[in-house]
C-alpha cells in the first residue's frame, strides 16, 4: 500500500549551471501535474508527465525545476540572454499609469518593471538542448525516487491505521452479531405494550397477532447485513495487503460498509442496536477519510 503523501529533491550540476528539482505529491482522485521549470524545458513537459505517469496512478503533484548559474568552465552546456515582453511591459505601464492617477503617486521607475519578473524574461539557450534535457531527467527520476520512498513509508502507516480500524469495526459488528437474535422478543414486547396501551375494546385474536409479530420480525431482521458487512470485512483486510494502486477499491468498500449499516439502523428496534448502528458508521467514516490518501 502506497499513500499520496511524499515528497522528493535531487540536485546536479549540468554544465554551467546547478539543476534543482523537487516534487511534491498529496491526494487526488486522479493524477494530476503542475510544473514550474525554465522555458528551456516547456517542450519536455509531456515526456517529465509520462516519466512521471510510469511510477504513480494518482495523486495531485507539484514539481519544480529550477537551475542558477555558476562559475563557468569547460563543458558549458547552456547560457542565458534576456529578452523584453513588449506586451506585457505595455499592460503593465497602463495599470501603473491608473494607480499613479488614482493614488497621486510618484511615476514608475523602471526598478518596477524589472522586479515584476514578468516584464524582463531570461531566456535559457543550450547548444545540445536534448543533451540538457536528458542530464535533467536523470535529477528528475532521482527525486521521483525520493517521492516513491516517502509514500511507500506513508502507506505502511496508512495500512497500519486502517487495520486498527478495521478491528473495531469487527468488534462492533460482534456485538450487533449477539443482540441481533433479540430483535424478534423486542419487536413482540413492543407491539403487546403498544396494544395494552390502547385498550382496544374488541377481542384480539391471539393467532392473527403472532402472525403479524412473526411477519414484522423478519422485515426487521437484520442477519443478511451483518453477513455482508462479515463479506466485506474479509474483503478490505485481504485488500489492504495487495501491492498496486488500492484507493479507490477501498472506497468502495467503504461506500458498502455505509450502506449496510444504514440499512440495519432502519431496522433497529431497540436503542442498544441504534447505538452500534451509530458508532459502526462513525467508525466508517474514520476509515473512509484514511482511504482518501491511498493511492
Amino acid at each position: 500500500m502506497n499513500s499520496m503523501t511524499g515528497f522528493g529533491r535531487a540536485e546536479a550540476q549540468i554544465g554551467s549551471s546547478q539543476v534543482t528539482v523537487e516534487i511534491k505529491s498529496v491526494n487526488h482522485r486522479f493524477l494530476d501535474t503542475r510544473f514550474r521549470m525554465p522555458p528551456f524545458l516547456s517542450p519536455y513537459e509531456l515526456r517529465l508527465t509520462e516519466t512521471l505517469r510510469s511510477r504513480f496512478e494518482r495523486g495531485a503533484f507539484e514539481i519544480s525545476i529550477r537551475h542558477k548559474p555558476i562559475a563557468s568552465g569547460a563543458g558549458s552546456v547552456m547560457s542565458t540572454r534576456f529578452v523584453v515582453d513588449q506586451e506585457a511591459a505595455k499592460s503593465f505601464k497602463l495599470a501603473l499609469d491608473w494607480l499613479q492617477k488614482e493614488f497621486k503617486t510618484e511615476p514608475p521607475s523602471l526598478d518596477l518593471f524589472a522586479n515584476s519578473h514578468r516584464i524582463v524574461v531570461a531566456v535559457e539557450e543550450t547548444e545540445d538542448l536534448e543533451e540538457a534535457f536528458v542530464a535533467v531527467e536523470k535529477v528528475f527520476q532521482q527525486a521521483l525516487d525520493g517521492v516513491a520512498e516517502m509514500r511507500a513509508s506513508e502507506g505502511k502507516k496508512l495500512s497500519e491505521i486502517l487495520l486498527g480500524g478495521l478491528r473495531t469495526l469487527s468488534g462492533i459488528i460482534s456485538e450487533l452479531e449477539k443482540v441481533a437474535p433479540l430483535q424478534p422478543k423486542q419487536i413482540a414486547d413492543k407491539l403487546t405494550k403498544r396494544l395494552e396501551r390502547w385498550q382496544l375494546n374488541t377481542q384480539i385474536d391471539s393467532s392473527r397477532l403472532e402472525q403479524e409479530i412473526a411477519l414484522y420480525a423478519e422485515k426487521s431482521d437484520f442477519t443478511e447485513e451483518l453477513d455482508r458487512l462479515r463479506t466485506h470485512e474479509k474483503a478490505f483486510g485481504a485488500l489492504i495487503a495487495e501491492p498496486g494502486s488500492l484507493g479507490r477499491r477501498l472506497d468502495f468498500l467503504t461506500q458498502e460498509f455505509h450502506r449496510e449499516f444504514n440499512t440495519l439502523s432502519s431496522k433497529a428496534a431497540a436503542v442498544e442496536i441504534t447505538r452500534l448502528a451509530l458508532t459502526g458508521k462513525s467508525e466508517i467514516e474514520k476509515l473512509r477519510q484514511q482511504v482518501q490518501n491511498v493511492e
